[in-house]
């Protein structure tokens, strides 16, 4: 009896997209993409995979036609485009010096502890270690830690929230950022990945990978 249902269950779906239009499955397509959209967690690819739905489901009501719907998708489209442009312009990204202490900090480790040892499964706490918040219009993105030794400065963490990954932020530290670290009297940068996409940000934003005493290491050179 079981088998039998899960067979009909099968015949049915078949049967449904094998009578489907195509373009129909075009606007299903819109669909699907947009809802997976909201599951990506990288904010790029979020903005990319909702205009893509909505290009979709545009063309889907305009061959159709729902001439309605159309509009109401293009508005929509265009005031999704417009909020992006104006969050890229106005949004302002800058490093806090913090204490390990601070409430901030505290709170920020202990909300995305799992997922930072994620990305930095080694990271160890130490009091020569220098602590910064990373905001975007004042809201606690990311957080920033490292030491220095000599002219070398070496990351600790460089962890921002899922929603907030691009490469602006990590632009805006290691490359709109240069003044910041040769005040410290740094020439060069150092960082270790474990993790497949920070090793592609790192690549993206100017980090190249050299072998020191045996270890991958990614190195930034400000000279």
């Amino acid at each position: 009896m079981i088998n039998n249902l899960k067979s009909l269950k099968k015949n049915v779906i078949f049967e449904t997209l094998f009578y489907m239009e195509y373009i129909d499955i075009l606007g299903l397509s819109g669909i699907i993409t947009g809802i997976f959209g909201v599951a990506v967690f990288t904010r790029t690819r979020r903005w990319m995979l909702f205009i893509l739905a909505m290009i979709c489901l545009i063309v889907y009501s305009v061959i159709r036609p729902i001439y309605l719907l159309t509009i109401v998708l293009i508005l929509i489209l265009g005031i999704f485009i417009y909020i992006v442009k104006v969050n890229g312009r106005k949004s302002r990204i800058r490093l806090e010096e913090v204490s390990i202490n601070d409430e901030k900090v505290k709170e920020f480790i202990e909300t995305y502890k799992k997922d930072i040892y994620n990305f930095f499964p080694f990271y160890q706490f130490d009091e020569g270690q220098r602590f910064f918040i990373i905001l975007s219009d004042n809201i606690t993105v990311g957080i920033f830690i490292y030491t220095i030794s000599g002219d070398v400065l070496k990351v600790e963490v460089d962890y921002i929230k899922p929603i907030y990954r691009d490469l602006g932020t990590g632009n805006y530290i290691y490359n709109k950022n240069p003044g910041y670290f040769k005040k410290l009297g740094i020439n060069k940068i150092l960082s270790q990945s474990f993790h497949k996409a920070y090793s592609r940000s790192l690549k993206k934003i100017g980090f190249k990978v050299q072998n020191v005493n045996g270890q991958q290491f990614y190195i930034k050179s400000l000279e």
